[in-house]
């Protein structure tokens, strides 16, 4: 897919956002877009999912939130630096 194609998908799921955050009064969105089977995508098409959110609401994250190793980090810029 192309940047432009795929910022023309990312353009739409903001209005569909704005729309469900406007007619369902939700306090906030979490819009996913996963790319390939190890990046969770189980339907093999371009499309993203906007989820309208409210606190409280039992959706949780798939993934916890750690410190960052300092040195893999440094390695990690430098291979995507060089």
């Amino acid at each position: 897919m192309s940047a432009a194609q795929y910022g023309a998908i990312a353009a739409v799921a903001k209005t569909v956002a704005d729309l469900l955050q406007g007619k369902l009064k939700s306090e906030g969105t979490t819009i996913f877009q996963m790319n390939k089977e190890a990046g969770w995508q189980t339907v093999f098409h371009a499309h993203m999912h906007v989820i309208p959110r409210w606190n409280n609401d039992g959706l949780h994250k798939p993934w916890d939130i750690a410190p960052a190793d300092s040195a893999e980090l440094d390695a990690l810029h430098t291979l995507l630096t060089e």
